[in-house]
């Protein structure tokens, strides 16, 4: 009996050796980031910047957002943008006197993936060009107050007009080997917090993949959080709930080796 149990356990220690590992796939700089970590640099700071301002500042949570905004508070017609660490891109935009609650409206974009905290630099030529959490660049024009130009080939349209019936005024189709998450236009707030509407993941090839707000956004201190702090996250989601999107370009940010 007392070699039988010697045997099999040396038969046991012999199998654990010679067992295969599986293998580990190499994380790439996306599969650490955290869009609330305080390791971003993101010292506060503010700038006029001809019809411009720009503003650097750190939420309480960690988030970074770097805010271009309409440099005379006293216009009442205008169009404000915030890059957030969190792949945020908001336009913010206040149609005429009157109440917040109708004349003002946001649209949301997210941005994927996710690599680095957003920063901006001033240009001799006196434009803001902003760094988004995905390394492109958008260049805000400080004479037009508008976007002249988004690095990557992001695909986008922006119109001079600011009213509430054109859902902000700016359209991004397109993030080569990326995913953009289209939150909506809404009156008044912000469209992800409303739970039952929908929000639509939108691939470098123009596949859409349309989920209810509760799937994807949690309400915290009375705003709308992403439930995906990281992209592996987002990833793993994305792979179960969205079969028709290419996610090529996420995979290889996270899995670098794999691509």
């Amino acid at each position: 009996m007392r070699i039988s149990v010697i045997f099999l356990l040396v038969a046991f220690f012999i199998s654990s050796c010679s067992h295969t590992p599986e293998p580990v796939l190499e994380k790439g700089p996306a599969y650490r980031y955290s869009p609330y970590s305080l390791d971003h640099d993101c010292e506060t700071f503010s700038e006029n910047v001809g019809a411009l301002a720009v503003q650097r500042l750190r939420s309480i949570d960690g988030r970074c957002t770097i805010f271009v905004k309409h440099s005379n508070a006293q216009k009442s017609w205008y169009r404000n943008y915030q890059i957030s660490s969190t792949g945020m891109l908001l336009i913010f935009n206040s149609f005429g006197n009157g109440s917040g609650s109708s004349h003002t409206g946001s649209r949301a974009f997210y941005l994927f993936p996710r690599k680095t905290a957003p920063d901006f630099t001033i240009t001799e030529s006196g434009d803001i060009e902003v760094m988004t959490p995905t390394s492109e660049t958008i260049r805000f024009s400080s004479k037009t107050k508008k976007i002249s130009e988004i690095s990557g080939g992001i695909k986008y349209q922006e119109v001079d007009l600011i009213a509430g019936s054109n859902k902000g005024g700016i359209e991004i189709t397109a993030l080569p080997k990326g995913i953009i998450l289209d939150a909506g236009w809404e009156i008044g707030g912000m469209a992800a917090e409303k739970p039952h509407r929908t929000s639509v993941f939108i691939d470098d090839a123009g596949n859409r993949c349309e989920v209810k707000n509760y799937e994807i956004f949690e309400i915290k201190r009375g705003e709308p959080y992403l439930r995906f702090e990281t992209d592996q996250a987002l990833l793993e989601y994305l792979d179960r709930r969205c079969n028709g999107l290419r996610l090529d370009g996420l995979k290889g940010h996270l899995y670098p080796s794999e691509s």
